[in-house]
């Protein structure tokens, strides 16, 4: 079964300048738990089907009573930046659609979850704090093929 036809909604959104975060949720705890267990919605597969290294995952959770899966990664440029093709993060999610979800009792996948990297030491005053219970102050780069908003 592909994620769109389990899921209610699948989105990406701007996190702030330098992320965009993408939520899955779900319209019941059976098709949650079934995406919980898929090895497609894992870290290190959203980070290969995003074509992002690990380090540009800034943090992945299953929030149980949302029966949501949602993860932020670091653009590759700032939103707005020259170059920078999504002003609002809200293109992203399109790779997510036709993954396919390992049918009904299939093994579950090892459940991981990647933390946000605590703040930086010397964060710049205008640090706000976002999603996931951690805060910004760095992230996205200046460079990149601009092509899809991730780094």
């Amino acid at each position: 079964m592909r994620l769109r036809e389990l899921a209610s909604t699948i989105r990406s959104k701007n996190a702030g300048v330098d992320l965009i975060t993408f939520d899955i949720l779900f319209p019941s705890e059976e098709a949650y738990r079934r995406a919980c267990r898929s090895p497609v919605l894992t870290p290190e597969a959203l980070c290969r089907l995003l074509g992002i290294g690990p380090d540009s995952l800034y943090c992945f959770v299953h929030f149980d009573p949302a029966r949501a899966i949602k993860f932020t990664v670091r653009r590759r440029r700032p939103a707005g930046s020259p170059g920078e093709t999504d002003v609002f993060g809200t293109q992203q999610y399109g790779p997510l659609l036709d993954l396919e979800v390992e049918p009904a009792g299939a093994p579950p996948a090892a459940m991981s979850e990647v933390a946000p990297p605590a703040p930086a030491a010397a964060a710049p005053a205008a640090v706000r704090p976002l999603g996931c219970g951690a805060r910004a102050g760095r992230g996205g780069s200046s460079h990149g093929d601009g092509h899809s908003g991730l780094e």
